[in-house]
This record gives C-alpha cells, sequence and structure tokens, in this order.
C-alpha cells in the first residue's frame, strides 16, 4: 500500500489524504480519562502513514498543505471575528489582559527554557505550540519558517528553516496530550493552594452578578398625574430618561398596544416594563400601582428571541430603529458571536445577531419582521463573499511588511493574512451587497475540513522524523521541556489572578480554560463549579487567545530562523 501512494498520482494524493484524515477523526473521537484529541488526532493518523513510508509528491502536498491552511484560517478569523472587538470592552478588557499575558509570558518561557537547558533555539515555536495546543500557531510558525510566501518547498529553504519546521510538527506532535491536560492541573493546583470553597466561590460570583445587572420587570399602574392628560407617551422626558416602556394601556375595558403617539388619559392603567431597581420612579411618573394586573392578561408582555437576517437593518443603530418608540418593545440584550452586548442607543447591529426583545406579542411580531428572523437567510451560506474575502486575505498575506533590523522585511502569509482579513472584513460586517458572516454549521465544516488537510499534510511529512526522534531519547525532552511551557505560564499568572487580584475561582476556571483554548478543562470546571459562568469568561478571552498565539509563534520562529 505504501508503494502505491508513493507514485506521486494526484488520486494516489487523494485517497491517502482521505483515508488519514477518516482514520485520524476517528482516534480523535475516542476518550482517553476523558479528553478527546478531535481533529489533531489526524495529525497522528498522518505521522503513522508516514512513519511506514506512505507519502505525498513534494508539490501537490505543499499545495495542499497550504490550501487546508488558508481554508482553516479565514473561518476561523470570521468565527472569532464579531467577538475579538466586543470581548474587549468593559470587564472583560481585564480578563484579556490577562490572558494576553499569560501567553506572551509562555513565549518567553519557551525561549528561557531554550538557554537553560541548552537546546537548539529553533525548538523554540514548537516548544510554545505545543504547551499551548495552538493549531493556529503551529500553522503561523512553519509558515514563519517558510518565509510567509505560501507553498515554498523545503529544497528552497536554508537547513536552519527546514529543521525549525520539522521540529515544530515533532513537537507539537510529542506534547499535545500534556497541552490537554495541562490546564486542569493549574485549575487543581490553585484550588489545593488557595483553598478554595468552590460552593461559596460559586455564591459569591451570583451575588456580585446580580449587584451588576439590572433585571427588567412589569408593573401595572393606575394613570393619576394630572400633568400627563392628554400628553402622548414619546413626549414624556421622564419615562426616557428612566428607561421605561409602556406595554400596553387599558382604558375601560379595551387593552390596547402602546405607541409613542398614544395620549393618556387619567383612570387609564399602564403596564410599564423597565429595570426593577427604578420601579418607583415608574410610580412616581404616572401614579400608584393599580389593582387590575395587566401582566396576568393572556399576551400581555412577552419576551423573545429574534435574529438579525434583513439587509435593511444592518449598520443600523439601535436609536435609529427606535423600537420602544414605534413598537412598544425594549430590547434587553444583543447577543453576538457568544458575547452578550449592552443594548445601548449607539450599538449597530450585524447579520447573524440574536436580539432579545420583551413587549407586546403585536410589538414583537412587527419587530420579527423589520429584523427579519429567518433562519433560512441564516443559514444559507454568503459564497461570494467567501471567495473575494480569501483572495484579499492571500493578497495581504504576500505583503512584504518593513521592521528595523530586517533587510528583507516579514510576510503574513497564508497563515495569517487570512485571518486578519476575516476578523476585519467580520467587524464591517457589510459592504454593499456582500455580507461577511458564516453559518456556524459552515463555519465549521470549512475550519474542520481545513484544519484536517493540513495536519494530515503535516503529519505525513514528520512521520519518519519522529520515530527517529523519539527513538533516540530525545523526544523526552521536548516531551519535559512542552510540559513545562504549558504549565509554568498560566499557573503564574493564574497565582498572580487569585493572590493579587483576589479574582473569584470560577471566573479563574473560565479564564485558564479560556487562555488555553481547551474545551476539556472548560467541560472539568463546569461540572467542578456547577455553574456556567465560567462559559462566559471562556467565550470573552477566547477571540484573543486564538489570535495571539498566532502573532507569538511567527515572532519565536523568526528568533529561530
Amino acid at each position: 500500500m505504501a508503494n502505491w501512494f508513493a507514485t506521486g498520482t494526484v488520486s494516489g494524493a487523494l485517497v491517502l489524504l482521505s483515508v488519514v484524515c477518516a482514520l485520524g477523526l476517528a482516534i480523535g473521537s475516542i476518550p482517553v480519562r476523558g479528553v478527546k484529541f478531535g481533529v489533531a488526532g489526524v495529525l497522528f493518523a498522518g505521522m503513522l502513514f508516514g512513519a511506514v513510508g506512505a507519502h505525498v509528491e513534494d508539490t501537490t502536498v505543499a499545495f495542499l498543505r497550504d490550501f487546508g491552511m488558508t481554508l482553516f484560517v479565514y473561518a476561523l478569523g470570521l468565527q472569532v471575528g464579531p467577538g475579538f472587538f466586543a470581548s474587549l470592552r468593559r470587564g472583560g478588557l481585564r480578563l484579556n489582559l490577562l490572558a494576553s499575558g499569560a501567553l506572551i509570558f509562555g513565549a518567553f518561557f519557551a525561549v528561557l527554557l531554550i538557554g537553560v537547558f541548552r537546546v537548539e533555539r529553533t525548538a523554540a515555536a514548537g516548544l510554545y505550540v505545543a504547551g499551548f495546543t495552538s493549531t493556529p500557531g503551529l500553522v503561523a510558525a512553519q509558515q514563519r519558517f517558510r518565509g510567509g510566501e505560501g507553498a515554498s518547498t523545503p529544497v528552497d529553504l536554508s537547513p536552519q528553516r527546514r529543521r525549525g519546521i520539522e521540529l515544530a510538527g515533532l513537537i507539537y506532535a510529542m506534547g499535545y496530550p500534556f497541552g490537554c491536560v495541562a490546564p486542569i492541573f493549574v485549575i487543581m493546583l490553585i484550588r489545593t493552594l488557595f483553598r478554595v470553597n468552590v460552593e461559596d466561590e460559586r455564591k459569591a460570583l451570583e451575588a456580585q452578578s446580580r449587584r451588576g445587572v439590572s433585571r427588567l420587570a412589569a408593573v401595572s399602574l393606575d394613570m393619576t398625574n394630572m400633568e400627563l392628560d392628554g400628553a402622548a407617551i414619546g413626549d414624556i422626558a421622564p419615562l426616557r430618561e428612566s428607561g421605561f416602556v409602556v406595554g400596553k394601556v387599558l382604558r375601560g375595558e379595551r387593552l390596547d398596544v402602546a405607541k409613542a403617539d398614544t395620549r393618556l388619559q387619567l383612570g387609564d392603567v399602564l403596564l410599564v416594563v423597565g429595570p426593577e431597581e427604578r420601579l418607583n420612579r415608574a410610580r412616581t411618573i404616572f401614579g400608584p400601582e393599580s389593582s387590575r394586573d395587566l401582566r396576568g392578561l393572556a399576551g400581555a408582555v412577552q419576551t423573545d428571541r429574534l435574529l438579525v437576517t434583513r439587509r435593511k437593518v444592518l449598520g443600523r443603530q439601535l436609536s435609529q430603529l427606535a423600537f420602544p418608540r414605534r413598537f412598544g418593545v425594549t430590547i434587553t440584550r444583543v447577543q453576538r458571536s457568544g458575547i452578550d452586548l449592552a443594548p445601548s442607543a449607539v450599538l449597530s447591529l450585524s447579520f447573524g445577531d440574536t436580539v432579545v426583545v420583551t413587549g407586546p406579542p403585536d410589538g414583537l411580531k412587527q419587530v420579527a419582521e423589520e429584523v427579519g428572523n429567518s433562519t433560512r437567510t441564516l443559514d444559507h451560506p454568503q459564497l461570494v463573499p467567501v471567495f473575494i474575502g480569501i483572495a484579499l486575505g492571500v493578497l495581504l498575506g504576500m505583503v512584504s511588511i518593513r521592521l528595523p533590523g530586517l533587510s528583507d522585511g516579514i510576510k503574513l502569509g497564508v497563515a495569517v493574512g487570512p485571518l486578519v482579513a476575516a476578523i476585519l472584513l467580520s467587524r464591517l460586517g457589510r459592504l454593499g451587497p456582500l455580507i461577511w458572516f458564516m453559518p456556524n454549521s459552515a463555519n465549521f465544516l470549512l475550519r474542520e475540513f481545513g484544519l484536517s488537510i493540513f495536519l494530515a499534510c503535516i503529519g505525513l511529512s514528520a512521520g519518519k522524523p519522529f520515530c527517529q526522534t523519539f527513538g533516540s531519547g530525545q523526544g523526552l525532552v521536548w516531551i519535559g521541556l512542552a510540559a513545562l511551557v504549558a504549565t509554568v505560564p498560566m499557573f503564574v499568572v493564574a497565582a498572580l489572578a487569585r493572590g493579587v487580584l483576589k479574582m473569584n475561582f470560577v471566573t479563574l476556571c473560565g479564564l485558564i480554560s479560556g487562555t488555553m483554548t481547551n474545551s476539556p478543562a472548560l467541560a472539568y470546571a463546569n461540572d467542578l463549579t456547577k455553574s456556567d459562568d465560567a462559559s462566559v469568561v471562556y467565550a470573552t478571552v477566547y477571540p484573543v487567545s486564538m489570535v495571539m498565539p498566532v502573532l507569538m509563534a511567527q515572532l519565536l520562529a523568526l528568533w529561530c530562523a
């Protein structure tokens, strides 16, 4: 079989890559002590085939490797792009600074280990991406060793660069299992050293969250304020300033939806929705609480989640849409790429946003029609922007960036150019008829497909060198050093966050698993804390934790080369 795969035919290459990917994904789905390697199993399967002599012709494997890499990083950029900027706001800034600190410290720590243990400096990038289990970092490091110019073949490179490419893949494969369990070990170590009572930490975080969030409540009030008799709801300044919305008006036995031009009369019963802690202010504006509770009437006020899929509202600010004035509906939350955004007046809607709205059924129906709320539109991939975005990303990667001390400058290459382009385009959201949005299912398929091809090519190339390195005993050294990179930087930052900044343990668990982009660690944290709050922190730092290793791995590769 190995000889048949070595014929250099396109058919043979496709069959080999398909078999490697299928076997690797099957291996990755097998849990080992509760940890699954996922798509990384393709790397191990490729190394297995490479060790027995199967290979693909150099030019073909170079093209497939970089093609898979381009698909992966572009889809990744579209995934993390919207949340990348949103996660830096408010409380997320401190969390992202801590995550960035751990990732930057990890790069310096890898360099320190190189000096202390006197191993070849070309291993620094490999130690870093292995310790942080960063596949995008591996992509970027190997591309940097190739000069960032795309599908460069080993024969064009210096021996040091070829060694860097080889070691990055080898050490990544050897250290990956330890990188997967390191965040769990750090969580356990922090809990033991600081004698954490998990139940107390969870209750403290819940109490803090309740203090920081304005809950919406509804109350029925009798309109007894003579000054407002005959006033239009939209003209009542104290109502707007306090953040209240009048949802329904009961006049006699007739119940109507409140609108901006609805004029109030003495004796009306109003259903007012607003922040719970400010309801006394609503009583001051209108009058006392009514004996006729409009909340008990069927459909008086409801909450719904609507998808933004209509081009007409894209890029428009919430103040321009004026849902409270036009439909009596208030937006309580906007979710974008897993990040909750405060519904401020200047917030603009993007394709794929989820808006959480509260108001009367008629008003909710009108808002749904205006924003689209079409799952069919959301699930339909926009292919033209995909190809345009990839082309722009590859062109961006070809631009030479001049830096002090580097006569030739550096190029982002196909490892980073499409990633940067996707992040920026997803931030832009829309340009004319082009919408840079990809449904989650399509994004996952494109991302995993590209990554599988890339890892299969890397594994096939690294199979024989892996056996030689591991057999010589040097492999144990790489494993030990990668384990240190996976543990020490994250532990130092976590201990600082807990000991000095007094960070809540539940939040800290999310920070640790998010910084390492480690879903098994997140699952462990959720099970340990009996809370989903760690998942919120994980989502907050995830975009930065995906992008930062790409930059640091490139700098390490540049230092090595």
